[in-house]
């Protein structure tokens, strides 16, 4: 199979998978935890890979980000917590050499009561 026609079939298969696997939480902890899947997929043509005005390199570039949420409180109690993960396999169809893989982590918290409101945010990208 060649390398354009394996593209086409992965994306178009992320596409499926990622429709019917999104909404819905995979698995929940009573009222007070929820797991889901947030992963996404993406297919881009760039005109100039290594934006060189001299010597242009075209490229196709898939993009694959499985990744997972956690959510803590969901608004039952006076704390809320999201944790987020992704991962993102990225692979180009002419410049095998530039394909990666990057972790994403991201943990977003807010405390609220009647006298406060607080929240932060933490993350790691690769």
């Amino acid at each position: 199979m060649s390398h354009n026609k394996l593209s086409i079939l992965v994306i178009s298969l992320s596409t499926l998978f990622l429709t019917f696997a999104s909404g819905t939480p995979l698995v929940s902890v009573g009222d007070f935890a929820d797991v889901s899947f947030s992963g996404s997929s993406s297919a881009r043509w760039t005109s100039n890979v290594f934006r060189d005005e001299t010597n242009e390199t075209e490229d196709r570039v898939l993009t694959v980000s499985p990744g997972f949420e956690v959510s803590f409180g969901r608004g039952l109690s006076n704390l809320d917590l999201v944790l987020l993960t992704s991962y993102d396999i990225v692979r180009y169809n002419d410049n095998e050499d530039l394909d990666t893989e990057m972790f994403h982590i991201r943990m977003i918290g807010g405390y609220r009561t009647s006298r406060w409101d607080v929240s932060a945010q933490l993350s790691f990208d690769e």
